[in-house]
């Protein structure tokens, strides 16, 4: 078989070292348990983990729906979101509550421990790791068997949703029959495409802050500031042509012009990820160290990455506009 056009294994034809999945599903394994049929050994496997976390583990069934829910939405998996949606209402949630997962941890309708857990999943996913901050906010609700077990979870759907992408499959009848009016896969893109579009706008807003708080600096000398907003591989590129690394060019701000006035037109900004790309037509006036004033247009690029939950400015360039003549 194309391996691009893999399909669930129909279960007369698998392996019989399967029969002890068969038989936990009642004789009807899923779409995504026929995939990996196609591989044995792995399903017989992965079969034992899934039969210790598929309800939750330590994390118990309620949060263990909710991180599963969460790694559905950040992987825009409707199969693993339409098939825990209906475990959820089961184990408790609310529909109020799952569809709240979309939000992620922003979501005011979370206490501090549910915050946690959506904010840890994030982290999984975006960073490969609890960083120390978030383990920190989870040892106030979990204990360390729970995050071991929650990380476990997400990366199991974490597989799971690399598979589904891979080789896509139908969401079972029975589960579809059994969702609520208004859960269907469009509504689902639709809520996924409305979830990025105001991450997409929040972001770019705290870029535009960040852009203008260094401006801010820029004119009062305030260097310390300035520096908080650089990433410390910071490639800085002026008008002239001179490149200078984080610490060059930090050295010779003290040293150099005084701004005066700096002002940006035609502001863009589009995010690229877990970046923001600033570009402007700029317009600074400096006085040189001789006292000679100048002013200087030029268009600017600005990238700004997203790092410990603080956006950082990783690239500028500025590429000067001849004085007309």
């Amino acid at each position: 078989m194309n391996p691009s056009k893999l399909k669930p294994l129909p279960v007369a034809d698998w392996n019989v070292s399967l029969a002890p999945v068969i038989n936990d599903m009642g004789g009807a394994p899923l779409n995504v348990h026929g995939l990996l049929a196609h591989q044995p050994e792995l399903l017989r496997a992965w079969w034992s983990s899934r039969r210790y976390l598929v309800s939750g583990a330590s994390l118990g069934q309620r949060w263990g729906e909710l991180v599963i829910l969460r790694v559905s939405v950040l992987t825009g998996s409707w199969y693993e979101w339409g098939a825990h949606v209906v475990r959820g209402l089961r184990c408790g949630l609310s529909q109020q509550e799952i569809l709240c997962v979309m939000q992620g941890a922003e979501s005011s309708l979370w206490n501090a421990a549910d915050m946690a857990v959506l904010q840890a999943v994030d982290e999984l996913f975006h960073h490969r790791q609890l960083r120390p901050a978030m383990q920190e906010a989870l040892a106030a609700h979990l204990k360390t068997p729970q995050m071991l077990d929650l990380m476990a979870l997400t990366h199991m759907y974490l597989f799971l949703a690399d598979v589904l992408k891979t080789w896509p499959v139908e969401l079972e009848e029975p589960v579809v029959g059994a969702l609520p009016d208004g859960i269907t896969a469009e509504q689902f893109g639709q809520s996924l495409a409305d979830a990025s579009a105001r991450k997409t706008e929040r972001c770019c807003q705290q870029v535009q802050q960040q852009s203008d708080l260094r401006i801010t600096a820029l004119l009062a000398a305030d260097w310390e500031t300035v520096a908080a907003l650089i990433h410390p591989q910071l490639r800085y590129i002026h008008s002239t042509g001179l490149q200078q690394r984080r610490s060059d060019y930090l050295a010779c701000l003290p040293e150099g012009p005084d701004f005066l006035a700096i002002h940006k037109q035609d502001q863009q900004l589009d995010w690229l990820g877990n970046s923001v790309l600033l570009t402007a037509g700029m317009q600074m006036e400096i006085q040189r160290v001789s006292g000679e004033r100048v002013t200087i247009r030029s268009h600017i690029s600005e990238l700004w990455v997203c790092e410990q939950d603080r956006w950082l400015l990783k690239l500028f360039q500025s590429t000067a506009i001849p004085a007309p003549r």
